[in-house]
């Protein structure tokens, strides 16, 4: 480690870095991804993080958009709103707008936004083929282009659902770890022409099932959420959906 010297410190009114260390990286940009450890808040942490715009998006950004892969430094800041809500999370005790806090971070490693994607689609479909291995299921199923996955546990003779159909459905929806996200009613109804309130991979699943037919589904990220978090889902979510097809709505 490098001393910090002087002229290695940035300072404003409510935050200071100091450089402990200069990396040789890239300088991180807005919307990159970034692996770092955090420690001196009680604990330490490795942690990722995409960084915001800095413009009214709290201090964090504006540490990152400072620094290079590799750097390490320490910091001294005033917490805002913002700021206490994420620290909260991360370290699961409370901090107060207003509070000066002292901490050290170490950067690992910058990845854009395409790197983090492509890097999240390699992991995912390592995950995906051993979860179909643990759950005993065909491997025969998974389309390798981009990791759907549908296992019909009931086939019925009948032509498959097409587009401009209405029908109820069966849904339940969890992670690959097992946590429940959503559970439909028996009778909720599904318009196969309306897009946008449904998502990409159960609309696929739907088009190659018939009615009466029962299957599990595996949906990569990139036909779900993708890299957004909604419905209390993180970013980069596969999902695994019980769908049973109950008949057709007039």
């Amino acid at each position: 480690m490098v001393s910090c010297r002087r002229k290695d410190c940035h300072s404003t009114k409510d935050l200071t870095l100091c450089w402990t260390f200069k990396g040789e990286g890239r300088k991180i940009e807005p919307k990159d991804f970034v692996l770092f450890s955090t420690y001196g808040l009680g604990q330490k942490r490795k942690q990722k993080y995409q960084v915001e715009d800095t413009v009214n998006n709290g201090i964090w950004p504006r540490i990152f958009v400072k620094l290079r892969q590799l750097d390490s430094i320490e910091v001294s800041m005033k917490l805002d709103s913002l700021d206490t809500e994420r620290l909260k999370i991360n370290y699961k005790k409370d901090f107060e707008p207003g509070q000066e806090i002292k901490f050290g971070l170490m950067i690992h490693d910058v990845l854009s936004k395409e790197e983090h994607y492509d890097t999240m689609k390699s992991f995912e479909a390592v995950q995906i083929r051993k979860y179909i291995k643990k759950q005993g299921w065909p491997i025969n199923k998974l389309d390798t282009n981009n990791s759907f996955y549908l296992h019909k546990k009931v086939k019925k003779e009948l032509p498959n659902l097409t587009l401009g159909q209405k029908v109820k459905v069966d849904l339940n929806i969890f992670d690959l770890k097992g946590n429940i996200i959503q559970s439909s009613h028996p009778q909720h109804g599904i318009d196969l022409n309306v897009s946008d309130t449904l998502l990409p991979g159960v609309k696929i699943a739907l088009l190659n099932m018939a009615i009466g037919e029962k299957a599990n589904v595996i949906i990569p990220f990139d036909l779900a959420f993708k890299d957004q978090q909604r419905m209390g889902v993180r970013p980069f979510t596969t999902l695994f959906i019980k769908l049973e097809v109950l008949g057709r709505l007039e």
